[in-house]
């Protein structure tokens, strides 16, 4: 009998015993049926993977490769494209979810409009309220992705999805609160849409040598904008996570290694706004850090605990290298301690002689 014909009371099963207390691997909890042994030689299975991925058919390309896979599960080549069927299967996907995206955003506000009409009309109506509190909270994720659709747009060069998804983010509530982000995209995107329409001009009319030339130059030109732009989208994703990196080194209060990484920071964007808060930030958390430690030496050494006391100060020199006062406990606990070490000796050479 095959596996499948037991997948039912096997089920009822697990669920008693899980009922009863008892407590089960997630394996046994999440069943998945796999792909039938295959009856097919390696080069059929292939080539139906094949035609069903070119037919956008992923769930039989990618079952074909497992059987496939299950024959010669070492073939390199076979875990490749099955790897690479995977990966478009995933692009396919979010290419889907965000035409689903833009779909949503575009009758978004007309529905909303709708809804709070009817609200009005009988406010008693939950289900009316309900639908619309739920349509209100889905604007917030369709706005923000609908300015990384423009964001996507600029990158890529095209213009008209990007200007017809900040028509819609515009027709959302927040488009107050990032007005210079959207008045600066729609400025790019339009600088774009130009160039592209004086591209086609010049695709149409006769090429002259100088006009070949200058479209060249502006080949290159925009070849470099586009390295320009990856390279600034890495420097910033770069930042962020110094930037994450900085922020928990002060939590830690790990204050060289948020020193460190904040030279790095200001090599990296020494333009930013900020630098100027988390620089004062850093210092007075580090000086406030280095008075209650020097605090803490002090007291150890009142209370006869010099050698721990030393130990607490020495480590804040890196800290606060210029602090005359902490030099001056370090040397005053040095200066005891050796007093202390010739004392200790004297006694012990005095009971020996005796």
């Amino acid at each position: 009998m095959r596996y499948s014909s037991f997948r039912f009371p096997i089920l009822i099963v697990l669920c008693c015993i899980q009922l009863a207390g008892c407590r089960l691997p997630q394996a046994f909890l999440t069943y998945r049926e796999k792909p039938p042994y295959p009856t097919q030689n390696i080069e059929t299975l292939t080539a139906e993977a094949e035609a069903s991925a070119a037919n956008q058919k992923w769930h039989t390309a990618l079952t074909r490769y497992e059987q496939a896979l299950m024959l010669k599960p070492d073939d390199e080549k076979l875990q490749a494209a099955f790897e690479q069927t995977r990966s478009q299967r995933d692009i396919h996907i979010t290419k889907l979810q965000n035409r689903l995206y833009l779909l949503q955003a575009t009758v978004l506000s007309d529905e909303i409009s709708l809804l709070e009409e009817m609200a009005e009309a009988d406010p008693t109506n939950l289900h009316i309220r309900q639908q619309l509190k739920s349509a209100k909270a889905k604007q917030g994720e369709l706005y923000y992705f609908l300015l990384q659709c423009a964001d996507n747009a600029v990158v890529l060069k095209r213009s008209q999805r990007g200007l017809a998804c900040l028509h819609l983010a515009n027709k959302l509530p927040y488009h107050t609160a990032d007005e210079e982000r959207i008045t600066s995209l729609k400025k790019q995107l339009t600088q774009i849409a130009t160039q592209e329409q004086q591209e086609a001009l010049a695709a149409r009319a006769p090429v002259k040598p100088l006009q070949a030339e200058r479209l060249a130059e502006q080949a290159e030109q925009r070849q470099q904008e586009n390295q320009q732009s990856k390279k600034a989208a890495n420097n910033v994703k770069q930042l962020s996570k110094l930037q994450e990196r900085f922020s928990l080194a002060l939590q830690r209060q790990d204050f060289l290694s948020a020193q460190s990484l904040f030279s790095e920071i200001e090599k990296m964007a020494p333009n930013d706004p900020d630098l100027k808060k988390q620089r004062k930030a850093l210092k007075q958390q580090t000086q406030y850090y280095v008075q209650a430690q020097t605090q803490k030496g002090i007291e150890l050494y009142s209370t006869g605990y010099p050698e721990q006391a030393l130990e607490t100060w020495k480590p804040l020199l890196k800290l606060s290298p210029k602090s005359q006062e902490l030099h001056n406990h370090i040397d005053r606990a040095k200066r005891f301690l050796k007093k202390l070490n010739q004392l200790q000796k004297d006694n012990h050479d005095d009971i020996t002689i005796q």
